[in-house]
């Protein structure tokens, strides 16, 4: 709710209080997997979900139009850009969204 209809003072907020956690989930030498949260690419791929089912509690987005979608899609990009992700990155439309 922050990161969509919050205030840029808000979000700076949750963003220092999101990054003080995220800054201690890791892996380490021994983890059989290399992650950390902090990466821009994995807090993308959050952000797309967050997109993917925040924007669908009762119908499919395939049922948006694609003028629809683009809207949706802007309106959201506070998901990723709240986070490590640069508003570049995040997809413009449908079609870039759906290939990422």
């Amino acid at each position: 709710m922050v990161a969509l209809f919050g205030t840029d003072y808000e979000r700076a907020v949750m963003r220092r209080e999101i990054n003080a956690q995220h800054r201690f989930v890791r892996s380490d030498h021994e983890s059989a997997v290399a992650y950390d949260a902090l990466d821009p690419e994995l807090q993308l791929w959050v952000a797309a979900c967050m997109f993917r089912v925040s924007s669908t509690p009762d119908a499919s987005l395939r049922t948006v139009n694609d003028e629809g979608f683009t809207t949706l899609l802007k309106r959201s990009a506070p998901f990723a850009t709240t986070l490590q992700v640069s508003e570049s990155r995040w997809p413009t439309d449908r079609e870039s969204f759906e290939a990422y």
